[in-house]
């Protein structure tokens, strides 16, 4: 983010005629007091227009106004990089947002541990609908409006309490969403014995 410095908000002031020292005096105090006091609000004013280059405050205030994710993972800017690239291209993609820009969404939250699965039923066991989905085509299936999103999860990426609603939202409106979670644990040495690496999954859907 390039900030601008408090001489370049006030520019049209500081580069017309001063016509004594007290103008001039007048130019550099006004110049002094946005440096000190109001310089990040009107940075942040200033990139409203572009909210995906400005600062941590304009990203969350934008995000959340759009309900997309706002992320605290890191301290190195790499959660202010992600969530700028969501906003972007959330704005940039307009009416043509769908499950397209929801597995954006997952490929830079979850990269290479994320699939979006289309849900099948069976027609013969329609009446127990949405009860016997399952992710495959089989013969006397249809597809449902559902989908399922699978995440599996490793000690980097272990808190999705905050991101799952959000994912919930980024779908079509007329799309049913449910997540699926598998938490991949590490190998861990017992002795002699080696335990492996095991799944739990939880379907987190309030449908």
């Amino acid at each position: 983010m390039n900030k601008l410095t408090a001489l370049e908000f006030i520019n049209p002031l500081a580069k017309s005629h001063q016509a004594d020292d007290l103008e001039a005096a007048t130019v550099s105090l006004i110049a002094k007091l946005i440096h000190e006091f109001s310089l990040d609000e009107l940075n942040d004013m200033h990139n409203y227009g572009i909210p995906w280059q400005g600062g941590r405050t304009v990203l969350e205030r934008f995000s959340k106004l759009n309900g997309l994710v706002i992320l605290r993972q890191d301290e190195d800017g790499l959660s202010d990089d992600i969530m700028a690239m969501i906003l972007a291209n959330w704005q940039s993609m307009a009416s043509e947002r769908g499950l397209a820009f929801l597995q954006f969404v997952l490929d830079m939250l979850f990269p290479r541990k994320n699939r979006i699965l289309r849900l099948w039923h069976s027609k013969a066991l329609v009446d127990t609908y949405p009860k016997n989905v399952t992710e495959r085509q089989l013969p006397g299936t249809f597809l449902t409006s559902r989908v399922r999103i699978a995440l599996t999860l490793d000690s980097s990426n272990s808190d999705i309490t905050e991101i799952a609603p959000i994912l919930q939202k980024l779908v079509p409106w007329h799309i049913v969403p449910e997540i699926a979670v598998s938490i991949e644990f590490k190998d861990i040495n017992l002795g002699a014995a080696m335990v492996g690496m095991p799944y739990h999954v939880a379907y987190l859907s309030p449908y």
